[in-house]
């Protein structure tokens, strides 16, 4: 289970069609299997994103 870093050092702040975006330079992912469940879950609102878009265009 992933421990919370109560203070990230962030880095870089970005602010994208009303989004915030933090980037923190402590707070890398090293275990294998918690970057794959990071990269499934990236996949999975991609997709929920494009089918949103496909539903709209009809």
């Amino acid at each position: 289970m992933r421990k919370k870093i109560e203070n990230p050092n962030i880095v870089e702040t970005y602010i994208i069609n009303g989004s915030t975006i933090h980037i923190a330079d402590n707070c890398i992912r090293t275990d294998p299997q918690e970057i794959e469940k990071i990269i499934d879950d990236f996949h999975a609102a991609g997709w929920a994103i494009h089918q949103e878009g496909e539903n709209k265009a009809g």
